[in-house]
């Protein structure tokens, strides 16, 4: 090679869950996975190259493997995808970084799918970057080479990226799909019909010839690859979804003679990162230091009512609670978010969760004004505006009536007493105004407090790490662009957890868009760092909502079963969730959560009833079943082990009040499995102009075929039901685009515009199976799998504008 494959190992990506800290199985309770934020195409223009950073989860541990799928094992595969690749594209593309997880972890949000299993490789056409199930999907249980998975990969990514079909044969094919191939088709010599024997995609010299024109790529665009790459997506004559990438404008298209297949160049930029913890740096890699894993910077804005505040407080503190093991956090309190109230600190134990939890208790509302939180506010501004006189590290004490810093290295202080201020030069005190006259200039706008939780991420990430913001605030709050573009460069997401405060007015049709010029909306900002936008109309939907998109960020694998809510509840009143649970070689561990408010706090009783019948509480809990309630968190939760005997079956959840209850109380139930439902919209904005659809993929993770999928649809303005019982198809009959791929579609673009809710139920009856489909390398389906009885459920938002 002409230069060094660099390789950063970086150990294990353990994402243990604290005993007690059960919530983390809301991790992805029906959000739906986002587009990975590490997964980027960088563009080159002194090179006019495009290097690609991906994402893949590996469902086996590479630490501890199996035989002769160690990390020699990965790397080789990539080495090869990345030459072949290379030398498709004619050396415009080629890989960058590969950031790789294993045990599953992020398996359903991923660019690359592995699994430990025999089976034919697949692609989604167009998927990278561009929706939220889409990814390639390979099996490393087939006995190939390290080599030949390599040239498989790149074939996919022919699909997967480029959005090109296939040009073989499909012998014995009875599929009429155009986009697929068939058995009368006339196969080309390219990646994209033999990848163990051809490197190059297809030239318009491939297609002289009319009467051999019978392939998927023809049909589709009705001319060669190469023709297809180097024009504007505009002129398709099928709308793929297709991104035109920048090496290949303003260029000819080569014919058969022009083709140069580079084999030397395709390892300059390539680098694979094992994520998770440890310390990594190999010799020419670029990288040091110790990453361990997440980190999570929260932010809460305090400008909100008590009741909204407290309601926010409560939900980061579960967002603490759910984090895995060593994960790091750090809280900022906008708009006094000078200094952070919680530095990134790692969860390494217990003792830290409880004081990282009282932090954040302690947050005071923006209009509060007693010398402690105004002191506090005023020494943190200081302290970032006038190092020099005051150096951060100095603790806050009190004496006299006054409330104040002393910094040693500058004999200097500042402190104070009956809302005035004092600053002490090293020998008299000298009252120096008002605190009025301060605090103003001690705030931050949201864009400012989210630059700050930017650099304290800068400071410590290293390229092992998965970095994330949670941010809860109103619905009215936007972020500045040139912010917002700060984080998607820097590969961070942004959760926002947003209260509905403008619901049924005018200004809450658009609060998915912003009006404020310069800036984006906290829906554009979560989508612009594809992260995950959540938005809840009741205080308790925060909780639910917060580790919803805290901890998909995460990657971890629990997936929705179903959840309810009660707007209110009487006195002696209930409500119950009924949930079907599969056999546990699809669902694994279960938790069973409630949520209520504070202001009901000691009012609600929890309890289940297994598939067999018996009652369970928190005094009669049988091995295998665990309770947790945490005073004054407004949640309880019953964990339900795979040791339990008799789980599989439909099971009941109560909640049950002893005095009227004044908020909502919320059930969702959840479990470990990689089977989910993960909703995508296409179509229906300025950006993409295509009639609007929407598509639940339904995965486990091979495509699930004979599911039953259902969504209703909810205006987001006013929280009224707009479509109920919305049927979604997988047969291959537009809108939808190939029979039994596992992506069931439906179309919505009679949606008038504006803002909208999805919640989608997908089901199976034990008739639907695991089958091998989309976009197939050349080769032979492995027989259907039959799926046991499931059940799930998945939401998301989004915005119509054309």
């Amino acid at each position: 090679m002409s230069q060094p494959f660099h390789r950063l190992r970086v150990g294990s990506a353990k994402l243990t869950k604290l005993g007690i800290a059960v919530t983390l199985a809301l991790g992805a309770f029906g959000a739906g996975a986002a587009e990975h934020p590490l997964t980027k195409v960088n563009y080159d223009a002194t090179k006019n190259v495009n290097v690609i950073d991906i994402v893949m989860s590996i469902d086996w541990d590479f630490d501890s493997p199996p035989a002769g799928r160690d990390k020699n094992f990965l790397e080789a595969i990539l080495k090869q995808t990345s030459q072949s690749y290379y030398t498709m594209t004619e050396g415009k593309q080629m890989l960058g970084k590969v950031y790789v997880y294993k045990n599953s972890q992020f398996m359903d949000n991923t660019d690359i799918q592995y699994l430990q299993k025999d089976g034919r490789a697949n692609a989604h056409v167009a998927g990278i970057s561009n929706c939220k199930a889409c990814r390639i999907l390979m099996f490393a249980g087939t006995g190939e080479t390290a080599d030949a998975h390599g040239k498989t990969v790149a074939h996919e990514f022919g699909h997967y990226i480029l959005a090109l079909p296939d040009e073989y044969r499909e012998v014995g094919g009875t599929s009429t799909n155009p986009g697929s191939p068939q058995d009368g088709d006339t196969p080309k010599d390219t990646i994209m019909h033999n990848h163990l024997q051809f490197v190059n995609v297809s030239t318009a010299t491939d297609y002289a010839d009319p009467a051999t024109r019978k392939t998927a790529q023809f049909r589709t665009y009705g001319k060669s690859a190469w023709e297809v790459l180097v024009s504007n997506p505009s002129t398709d004559t099928t709308n793929m979804g297709r991104t035109q990438f920048d090496p290949f404008k303003n260029m000819t298209a080569p014919t058969g003679a022009d083709l140069k297949k580079p084999t030397t160049g395709w390892e300059s930029a390539l680098q694979v990162v094992y994520m998770g913890s440890g310390s990594g740096g190999a010799a020419g890699g670029g990288f040091a230091g110790v990453g361990t894993g997440p980190i999570n910077v929260i932010v809460v804005d305090t400008t909100t009512s008590k009741i909204q505040l407290d309601a926010q407080l409560n939900a980061a503190q579960q967002v603490v609670n759910a984090a895995g093991d060593n994960n790091r956090v750090a809280v900022f309190a906008y708009p006094y978010s000078s200094a952070p109230v919680v530095p990134l600190t790692t969860l390494s134990s217990g003792t830290v969760r409880s004081s990282v939890k009282a932090a954040i208790a302690k947050v005071a509302q923006d209009a509060t004004s007693d010398d402690t939180t105004s002191g506090d506010r005023l020494f943190d501004w200081a302290e970032a505006a006038l190092p020099g006189y005051f150096p951060a590290g100095a603790k806050s004490a009190s004496a006299q009536g006054y409330y104040y810093r002393l910094y040693a290295g500058t004999n200097k202080g500042v402190g104070v007493k009956d809302g005035r201020v004092v600053y002490y030069d090293g020998k008299t005190l000298a009252d120096i105004g008002p605190v009025s006259q301060f605090l103003p200039q001690s705030r931050k706008t949201l864009s400012d407090t989210l630059q700050s939780a930017l650099e304290a991420i800068k400071k410590v990430r290293t390229d092992s790490d998965t970095p994330m913001m949670t941010v809860f605030t109103t619905d009215s709050q936007t972020i500045a662009g040139s912010v917002v573009q700060a984080l998607q460069d820097a590969k961070v997401a942004v959760n926002p957890v947003v209260l509905a405060t403008t619901k049924g007015t005018t200004a809450g049709r658009n609060r998915f868009t912003s009006s404020t010029p310069g800036a984006l909306s906290l829906y554009d900002a979560a989508k612009s760092t594809k992260g995950l936008f959540q938005e809840a109309s009741k205080l308790t939907d925060l909780t639910r909502n917060a580790t919803k998109a805290s901890n998909s960020a995460e990657g971890d694998n629990y997936e929705a079963v179903a959840d309810s809510t009660a707007e209110t509840l009487a006195a002696a009143a209930s409500s119950s969730v009924t949930s079907l649970i599969s056999g546990s070689d699809i669902d694994g561990e279960i938790t069973f959560q409630a949520y209520w408010s504070d202001e009901d706090e000691g009012k609600i009783s929890y309890s289940l009833t297994t598939p067999t019948g018996t009652a369970i509480t928190p005094s009669s809990l049988p091995s295998g079943i665990t309770y947790t309630a945490n005073a004054g968190e407004g949640t309880a939760s019953y964990t339900v082990s795979t040791t339990y005997k008799g789980r599989t079956g439909q099971w009941t959840s109560t909640v049950v009040a002893s005095k009227a209850t004044v908020e909502a109380v919320s059930q969702e139930i959840a479990v470990k499995s990689t089977l989910s439902a993960v909703i995508d919209i296409f179509g229906g904005t300025k950006e993409d102009t295509r009639a609007m659809t929407a598509v639940v993929e339904v995965s486990g993770p091979l495509p699930v075929k004979g599911a039953s999928v259902t969504a209703d649809i909810y205006s987001a303005a006013d929280g009224k039901l707009v479509k109920a019982g919305v049927i979604f198809k997988d047969d291959g009959v537009a809108p939808d685009v190939k029979t039994g791929d596992g992506r069931y579609t439906a179309s919505i673009s009679d949606l008038a515009a504006g803002d909208y809710e999805i919640v989608a139920k997908a089901s199976g009856d034990g008739t639907a199976v695991f089958t091998t489909a989309g976009a197939t390398k050349m080769g032979t389906n492995a027989p259907p799998v039959t799926v046991p009885a499931f059940q799930r459920t998945a939401t998301d938002n989004f915005k119509k504008e054309l």
